[in-house]
């Protein structure tokens, strides 16, 4: 098996792991990390190749925003659940002249709640929505995504209980001789 020089490493690195995808210069540096660990065993090399990789990645991104004028937007201080917030404050505030309720249930409970795209919160909870039709999706990690349409009619209640069905399903069989 050939041995990688650091600059090969780097480049085979960088190759195989951002996919012509521009990503963070950290998980480049963390990609270096486990590759370089997993081809040659090298502590040594490794280390190299990842803070090598990490400041040609940042490097590399500030002369292509430059060059092409894009601004690299700074990371989101917003957390998943901020950002639900603000958006289940918006369908309120919507939904004050002339909306209604409806109580979102999922099977398993935290599924995550999208109304029209956008998510608002996490299951079991109860949405002020404004009158009119609106696409309701429970999403989780393990679970298939669950759609509905809901049509919200001024001050009425709703129920949506979703059943969501696992991605992975799986049997185990015995038998005893």
């Amino acid at each position: 098996m050939e041995r990688k020089s650091p600059k090969k490493l780097v480049l085979t690195t960088a190759i195989l792991f951002t996919g012509g995808i521009l990503l963070p210069s950290r998980m480049l540096a963390q990609a270096a990390l486990e590759y370089g660990m997993a081809a040659s065993k090298s502590t040594a090399v490794t280390s190299r190749a990842s803070s090598s990789l990490g400041s040609r990645t940042r490097s590399a991104l500030g002369r292509a925003s430059q060059q092409t004028r894009l601004r690299v937007p700074p990371p989101s201080s917003k957390t998943l659940q901020t950002v639900m917030e603000e958006n289940r404050q918006k369908l309120e505030a919507q939904s004050t002249p002339g909306g209604g309720v409806v109580l979102i249930e999922s099977v398993p409970a935290k599924a995550t709640i999208w109304v029209d795209g956008e998510p608002v919160g996490q299951a079991p909870a109860e949405l002020k929505l404004p009158q009119g039709q609106h696409l309701i999706e429970l999403t989780h990690p393990r679970y298939e995504p669950w759609r509905m349409e809901v049509t919200v009619s001024p001050q009425e209640s709703t129920s949506v209980r979703a059943q969501l069905e696992s991605k992975y399903r799986s049997s185990i069989t015995l038998s005893i001789p």
